[in-house]
């Protein structure tokens, strides 16, 4: 069940890769990096300690590392989550104003891409950028993250045509 998100990037290996194993270390690449971006953005927001346990406790996971060597839309989803936190950390108040909050929903767009499920991340967003922008800012990016559904659903219509004009 792996969507757009997950093998689009990965085609990009596929230009330079012919083989299948190519996919696969580009999701090993991209979890690895995924990972360093949470390590930086929880050393900056709480301690270079916490950070360190962090990497310890992530690399010493199993789970974590049979994804790494799998397709697998976790992956993809530790890469889009911590680019956005990387995001917020680096932009700081001006996160959520014109182009920097199209920027983080459509990062969020992509994360939904990857996973239906991982829209839920996308709806505790909105109720963060309520409690610090208010209604406009939630408006704007409901209307942009809209905007890319109806395109990904007119695109994948073009592409497809029995498929839905809502989407999946």
């Amino acid at each position: 069940n792996l969507r757009w998100a997950n093998w689009l990037p990965s085609i990009i290996v596929g230009i330079f890769n012919d083989n299948y194993q190519g996919y696969y270390i580009f999701n090993f690449l991209r979890g690895t990096i995924g990972f360093f971006i949470f390590f930086y953005v929880i050393s900056k927001a709480f301690s270079p300690l916490t950070s360190i346990v962090f990497l310890f406790l992530i690399f010493l996971e199993k789970d974590f590392m049979h994804f790494y060597f799998e397709l697998n839309p976790l992956m993809s989803a530790i890469f889009y989550l911590s680019l956005i936190f990387l995001y917020i950390l680096k932009k700081k108040n001006k996160s959520f104003e014109g182009v920097n909050l199209f920027i983080i929903t459509l990062l969020f767009f992509f994360l939904y891409g990857a996973k239906i499920p991982f829209i839920f991340f996308y709806v505790g967003f909105i109720f963060y950028i309520y409690k610090f922008k208010g209604p406009e800012a939630v408006f704007k990016s409901i209307i942009y993250f809209v905007i890319l559904y109806l395109l990904e659903a007119l695109v994948f219509n073009l592409l497809n045509p029995e498929f839905s004009n809502l989407g999946r």
